[in-house]
């Protein structure tokens, strides 16, 4: 899956940033693949952690749902920021949308399983 990320979202960057030249493009496409393969490898994990952790608590599905997609995407404008990337939300915002709704997805499939209906916010 991170491997897919990578090339997906890389190939992406690619693209967002081919106007300004073959090297900018394939350094964007290199930091976002990279960064994109490290969030995929940790945002399933961050998820349940949360989900975990706040067993019982106000908010549980919530917190789950948004704070590791919103940490991925901090590292992803992070790196490129860094990088010197030109087209910084271009690059970025498939990535970022399909964190939200993978994330979004993961914890209803979690609350699903665990039958629970905690909070009203997925």
């Amino acid at each position: 899956m991170a491997l897919v990320a990578a090339i997906l979202y890389g190939g992406w960057a690619g693209i967002a940033n081919a106007a300004h030249g073959a090297a900018i493009a394939l350094k964007a496409a290199a930091v976002q693949g990279c960064s994109s393969a490290f969030t995929t490898l940790v945002i399933s994990s961050g998820i349940e952690a949360l989900y975990l952790y706040r067993r019982g608590r106000p908010l549980r599905r919530f917190w789950a749902s948004t704070l590791p997609p919103s940490a991925s995407s901090l590292v992803h404008v992070g790196a490129h920021t860094f990088m010197g990337t030109p087209e910084i939300f271009r690059t970025v915002l498939p990535s970022v949308v399909m964190g939200y709704v993978f994330a979004a997805t993961y914890v209803a499939g979690l609350a699903r399983h665990e039958g629970g209906h905690e909070d009203s916010v997925p």
